[in-house]
């Protein structure tokens, strides 16, 4: 089956050219950046009358995709296979999620 999801080159070329749309004068020295593995969260708070989302806002001195905004995540290491879960979730909360999941996985 074949993807339309676009591979790392299409995505770096595709950030450069954003790059330079918003910063003509840079486009010259912008380097093309490899995308890396990643993960990412949303985390949604249904508490009030319209859900809010958590972003935060990528620091000005960032190389790819300066002062933007973004949800949260980072990227994938290694090492973050080896981090044993805390613990189970309690069976209420497990239900809460499942309940909202369109098409559950277990």
């Amino acid at each position: 089956m074949k993807s339309d999801f676009p591979n790392g080159a299409a995505l770096a070329a595709e950030a450069d050219a954003m790059h330079a749309r918003e910063a003509p004068e840079k486009a010259a020295a912008t380097v093309s950046l490899r995308p890396r593995d990643a993960a990412t969260l949303l985390i949604l708070d249904r508490s009030g009358p319209e859900p809010r989302v958590l972003m935060g806002r990528r620091h000005a001195g960032h190389k790819f995709m300066p002062d933007k905004f973004v949800f949260p995540g980072g990227r994938a290491e290694r090492r973050d296979g080896l981090i044993e879960a805390a613990g189970d979730l309690p069976s209420p909360m497990i239900a809460a999620l499942q309940s909202r999941v369109v098409r559950p996985s277990a």
